[in-house]
């Protein structure tokens, strides 16, 4: 052979192993479906041999030649897939722009905050610069000039003060479309689903004896993803296949179509661990895990005995009562912030929780800008029952709420979008899929602010809790878009922060007490791919919110889910300062103007917030992605906490703190040899791949790897200088 044929050759034989490999891995998804189906609806601890004899203590026997016949447990049994689309072979990339339904906020947030039209960071920054200096010129348009034509904003000459800064958008939305609108506003996220793929999977999933049926669950056209429900009729089958082995038949049918590009499991509910009972009410023989809801009840004995206290002058600042909601707002600056005459106005804040008691007073003058039941597919979010609505009722009275002398909000003027997706009653996978649906509509009708105090941490493993969940990949399209999205760590202490609290770019919450230490319930990081969660804390004990047993009544209450909507309407006060700040700089301010900056941690993060020193801030001027795609923070230009040492500034230590270690072998996984930040599945077996083996965390910490480089220099230096004065001397 040729030499000159050697690349041909070589190019072929990696396509053949690149083949081989993607096969193998989705085998091995399927098996790991049909696996979990199996677990999920065979006997506790009995698996049938070939012989169709129950086995108590055959656990080492081959899922795949276990003949699963005549298991009533699989009788109508559903599992619920996500299916994963590759491109959406847009055919027509001038489709109207009502065709997508998103409203004039939306795009105006997104071409001011969003990542897509951002390509000119110095000049978008120096912009911004001069809006805290109230001179503000309106250029943000120029910094788009190769993106949209040559086409200039006609009103890039005009003068704003700050206190126009609110109307900023307003004014000028109109002149912004002259511009070529689907370079700036829309990408391949907004275009719908293919149909014809959906239909093709719904065709392979339902068969034509009913042994198996396929229903669509719900759609998300940002993931390019479809969750259906799988249920396999057992009497149907034919004696010589068994429910799992349908269902791989199937599922191996759907990843043979070149459009999927790959299939997951939706998550389903795991056994609480014990440490939580303490979270779990009874109520009517219902039996529910309060820590999904991220607010325990284990202050109850002493909610009355506070609630009766008469308001006094200690809660009145600027000639205004808060209440009893004084403390939590003292705690993180609002009160000077509401003193400068920031409340919210011009902002749209989105709260998605478990129904709205609208009726309550501190609510009756809240400004609903849209809402929906994604449960019960309607407009009314305040149906269900008292149960339902108790937990989003006290989270939005936190947030909007403006009843003097009880209660007021972080941010009482803004504007609300409400959507209920939690089901008290129960414990469904589809509530991931209702906060998916929820999410991208949210952003299409113009949220600014997401506020989000619910957590899925029970439905994952914590090796899994790496960001990449559908929920969390939402969040960070949100983001994306210029959507500041806040969510709660979760209430399971060293069980760890899950979905969709593991996002990459949601600021995740962690709850303090009155005197700002850490909460014992609040859960802390890091996150399985090694990521500082939470970053920032609020007061989480013993909160003051409304009650939804009476129009006014109020109660206390802990949990990160009333640390989580005190963040969201903080962020909604700086956007009404700085309208054109994107999440990234948002969420820098915020995080470098907290109370332990200078030594952030797995427990409370940077530490608890200041709003109006984080309004006073200036983000950083670049934003560099080298050191966000190594799990980086910008911190003033620098870059911490990134899994690349050499980004790192010499001081940083908060790289030292997020790398593998208790976390997760307390949650059994396993840390990765040659990843120091990644916890791995136990059973996963793990190859170099050319890679160093970890050091030990204690060898670190005697020699800061943040010091190599100067070290390198440093030591031969002075073995220079020794010489040289060694010589000086003999001569």
């Amino acid at each position: 052979m040729e030499w000159k044929y050697f690349p041909l050759v070589f190019l072929i034989l990696l396509s053949i192993i690149i083949s081989i490999s993607t096969s193998l891995n989705e085998n091995q998804s399927i098996d790991e479906i049909v696996s979990i189906y199996i677990l999920k609806y065979q006997s506790k601890n009995e698996n049938l041999d070939n012989n169709n004899n129950k086995n108590k203590n055959n656990n080492n026997q081959n899922n795949n030649n276990i003949n699963y016949r005549n298991n009533s447990n699989y009788k109508n049994k559903n599992i619920n897939i996500w299916v994963h689309f590759n491109e959406k072979f847009l055919t027509n990339n001038k489709i109207e722009l009502n065709y997508f339904d998103i409203s004039e906020k939306s795009k105006n947030r997104r071409f001011y905050r969003g990542n897509k039209n951002k390509n000119n960071n110095n000049n978008y920054n120096n912009n911004n610069n001069n809006n805290n200096n109230n001179n503000n010129n309106n250029n943000n348009n120029n910094n788009n000039n190769n993106n949209n034509n040559n086409n200039n904003n006609n009103n890039n000459n005009n003068n704003n003060n700050n206190n126009n800064n609110n109307l900023i958008k307003k004014n000028n939305i109109n002149n912004n479309y002259n511009i070529n609108i689907n370079n700036n506003f829309i990408d391949e996220s907004d275009y719908p689903i293919n149909q014809k793929y959906i239909d093709e999977i719904l065709r392979i999933g339902n068969s034509e004896n009913n042994s198996t049926i396929m229903k669509e669950r719900k759609r998300s056209k940002w993931l390019n993803s479809v969750s259906f429900s799988i249920v396999i009729n057992e009497e149907m089958l034919s004696p010589q296949q068994s429910s799992p082995d349908k269902l791989k038949e199937i599922l191996q049918l759907i990843v043979s179509n070149q459009f999927v590009e790959r299939i997951s499991i939706v998550n389903q509910l795991n056994i609480p661990n014990t440490k939580n009972n303490q979270y779990i009410e009874t109520n009517n023989n219902v039996k529910k895990n309060q820590q999904k809801l991220q607010d325990t009840n284990i202050f109850n004995e002493i909610k009355s005995e506070l609630i009766d206290d008469e308001s006094n002058e200690s809660n009145v600042y600027n000639g205004i009562d808060y209440g009893k909601s004084y403390s939590q707002l003292s705690q993180i600056g609002v009160l000077e912030a509401h003193k400068l005459g920031y409340k919210g106005n011009g902002t749209t804040i989105m709260v998605i929780d478990t129904g709205f008691l609208k009726s309550h007073e501190s609510l009756l003058g809240l400004k609903i800008h849209g809402e929906r039941d994604f449960i019960q597919h309607s407009d009314n979010t305040e149906s269900g029952g008292l149960k339902q609505i108790s937990h989003g009722t006290f989270v939005l009275s936190q947030i909007g709420g403006n009843k003097p002398g009880k209660i007021i909000g972080v941010a009482p003027d803004a504007d609300y979008i409400l959507a209920k997706t939690e089901i008290v009653s129960e414990e469904i996978p589809i509530e991931e899929d209702y906060l998916i649906e929820s999410i991208e509509w949210g952003e299409s009708i113009g949220a600014d602010v997401v506020s989000i105090s619910l957590s899925y941490t029970q439905n994952y493993e914590y090796w899994q809790r790496d960001g990449t969940s559908p929920l969390s990949k939402a969040i960070d399209i949100a983001t994306d878009k210029g959507v500041v999205v806040v969510v709660a760590s979760g209430n399971d202490g060293e069980i760890g922060v899950g979905p969709p609290g593991d996002s990459r770019f949601a600021i995740t919450v962690g709850a303090v007490d009155n005197f700002g230490d850490i909460a014992t319930f609040s859960s802390y990081g890091p996150t399985s791919d090694g990521r500082l969660k939470p970053e920032v804390s609020a007061k989480g004990v013993l909160c003051f919110g409304a009650d939804d047993s009476e129009i006014d009544s109020y109660r206390y209450t802990s949990g990160t889910s009333h640390a989580t909507p005190l963040i969201a309407g903080s962020v909604a006060l700086i956007i009404e300062a700085h309208p054109n700040w994107t999440p990234i700089q948002i969420k820098e301010v915020l995080l470098k103007t907290a109370s332990q900056s200078q030594s952030p941690d797995n427990f409370k993060g940077f530490g608890i917030i200041n709003v109006v020193s984080a309004i006073n801030d200036q983000p950083s001027n670049t934003i560099e992605d080298d050191c966000i795609s190594n799990n980086g923070l910008i911190i003033n230009n620098q870059c911490i906490c990134s899994h690349n040492h050499s980004l790192n500034g010499i001081t940083d230590s908060c790289s030292l703190k997020i790398r593998c270690s208790f976390v997760c072998s307390f949650n059994k996984g396993k840390c990765s040899e040659y990843d120091c930040f990644r916890c791995l599945n136990p059973n996963e077996k793990e190859e170099s791949n050319g890679r160093e083996k970890c050091q030990p965390i204690s060898d670190i910490n005697q020699e800061n790897p943040n010091l190599s480089n100067i070290s390198k220099i440093k030591y031969p230096l002075f073995l220079i200088i020794t010489l040289i004065i060694l010589k000086i001397i003999i001569q």
